[in-house]
């Protein structure tokens, strides 16, 4: 809001500078730390089946994915075209 009307020297003054470090002490860092460990844990995640999947070029994995996605496709448009 401060911003919004141009005040920014507001944002200087130490009591509002003390309520921001109050608030990021409290609320902001725990958000900003629980936001960076899901994301760590999505990254391993990532890593580890990008390292565990085998090769797409294989003969078994390549009909593996087109089985999938023939299945996919299949239960798809049939409930495009209204099907149950």
């Amino acid at each position: 809001m401060q911003v919004q009307y141009k005040r920014l020297d507001l944002l200087n003054h130490p009591v509002i500078r003390s309520l921001v470090h109050h608030k990021w002490f409290k609320f902001g860092l725990w958000g900003y730390l629980l936001n960076l460990l899901i994301y760590v844990i999505f990254v391993v995640i990532l890593t580890s089946f990008a390292l565990i999947v085998p090769n797409p070029q294989s003969a078994t994995c390549t009909q593996n994915v087109h089985l999938f996605l023939y299945v996919v496709s299949v239960i798809y448009f049939d409930k495009l075209n209204g099907a149950s």
